[in-house]
């Protein structure tokens, strides 16, 4: 069973700390890449949010392995980022529509 994931990424800083965008969409794109392919994640498309002192890119991926530990692949992916001064949100694609919709 495939399962969707929505990856947040945005300045370490917060998400509306102001300031202009910490990378483009397609650095982060190719710094994660390899970690996602390696714990069998494919990146399905993605989009930069960036409205009045907020930015963000959000990452619309599909988990194509079962029991992986998500709480795990945040932190390594936190670390990813971290150098970068970047953070991560990580959430299961369900939820994340369903907590938006209200």
């Amino acid at each position: 069973m495939r399962t969707g994931l929505i990856l947040s990424v945005f300045p370490a800083s917060g998400l509306c700390a102001g300031g202009p965008a910490p990378r483009e969409p397609e650095s982060i794109l190719k710094l994660l890449q390899p970690h996602l392919s390696q714990r069998g994640i494919s990146v399905r498309s993605w989009e930069p949010v960036d409205r009045k002192d907020c930015y963000a890119v959000l990452i619309y991926a599909e988990c194509q392995q079962p029991g992986t530990d998500l709480l795990e692949l945040r932190r390594h992916l936190g670390k990813v980022l971290e150098e970068s001064s970047l953070q991560l949100r990580l959430q299961r694609e369900d939820v994340f529509l369903a907590m938006h919709r209200l």
